[in-house]
């Protein structure tokens, strides 16, 4: 099937580049929609997931005895929700009217600005979830003890708000180094939630431009 496919574009590209016969712009019209409308799908149902979790997440630490942390966790959450409702936007202004090509040329753009986006959200968002983290671990019974012990072990040590400073320091440097490679660790993500839909569309893309040179 694949082959014939092949063969039904080459022989319906016309000369001028520009045109392709019904049949061909039939063919990854729908290809196009396919996987736009299966891209635009689990986004949407990513957010939603994202504001699922965050309510069971804001509900069990509040059951647990840690509002802060849940309400702080469900405001981070929310900034990415609320960072998505905009990508939407931007998706719903592409030009449908465009050829296959361009609207999917538009599309993947769309894609990578709003990984940009979302890199720029996460270089805080990361530091900020683990240092909430380690705050509320902190004021906890069980951090007040690990600060007795490491009282008890170094006395000398430098505090700050009553906590050794080479504690603070120590997640501090981890807070940027979670900054720094937030980047990464979204784009992780990403692949792994969209990583085969992204493959699908520039592989598309790769075909059309082929034919048209």
């Amino acid at each position: 099937m694949k082959d014939s496919i092949e063969t039904i574009w080459k022989q319906g590209f016309m000369q001028d580049h520009d045109l392709l016969t019904p049949k061909i712009n039939n063919l990854y019209a729908q290809k196009s929609k396919n996987i736009v409308d299966k891209f635009h799908r689990m986004f949407i149902i990513n957010l939603w997931a994202l504001l699922i979790g965050a309510g069971i997440i804001l509900t069990a630490l509040s059951v647990f005895g840690f509002p802060f942390l849940g309400a702080f966790i469900f405001f981070l959450v929310m900034t990415l929700i609320w960072q998505g409702k905009n990508e939407l936007t931007l998706f719903t202004k592409l030009d449908k009217s465009d050829s296959s090509y361009q609207y999917l040329k538009s599309f993947h753009v769309w894609i990578h600005n709003q990984m940009d986006h979302y890199t720029r959200i996460y270089r805080f968002f990361y530091p900020l979830l683990f240092l909430s983290i380690c705050i509320q671990f902190r004021v906890s019974d069980p951090g007040s003890q690990l600060m007795q012990f490491l009282a008890a072990d170094f006395p000398n040590a430098l505090l700050l708000f009553d906590t050794p400073l080479f504690v603070v320091l120590i997640v501090l440097f981890f807070s940027l180094i979670l900054a720094f490679f937030a980047k990464a660790l979204y784009r992780a993500d990403l692949d792994l939630v969209y990583g085969n839909t992204i493959k699908k569309l520039e592989e598309i893309i790769d075909e059309m431009e082929e034919l048209r040179n």
